[in-house]
């Protein structure tokens, strides 16, 4: 056959194969930024704490039921957030009716 190409195993440049190796580090920590947004919370992970608006609150204790770590306590009939034990999960955020946490 002539005029027809054979493939052989060629090894790209050395430019292509640091771009390809930056790729995949670029890659890997992207994947570690959004695995730990998701286990340290998405808020956590900024630096925004969830509050409680007290005229919004009518201490229907959903938000304390939805809680996984305890960080929820009532206060003359409204919910409160204990910061310290907050872990910014969010898990509070959708149970609420009024829209209270943010």
């Amino acid at each position: 056959m002539k005029g027809a190409s054979t493939a052989s195993c060629v090894s790209p440049p050395a430019h292509l194969e640091r771009l390809n190796s930056m790729k995949k580090l670029v890659r890997i920590l992207i994947f570690i930024i959004c695995v730990l947004i998701l286990f340290w919370g998405c808020k956590n992970f900024i630096g925004i704490k969830y509050t409680v608006d007290e005229a919004s609150c009518i201490g229907c204790g959903r938000c304390y039921d939805a809680c996984p770590h305890n960080a929820i306590f009532y206060n003359a009939g409204k919910a409160v957030i204990i910061q310290s034990k907050c872990k910014q999960c969010g898990l509070c955020v959708p149970v609420c009716p009024n829209d209270a946490i943010h």
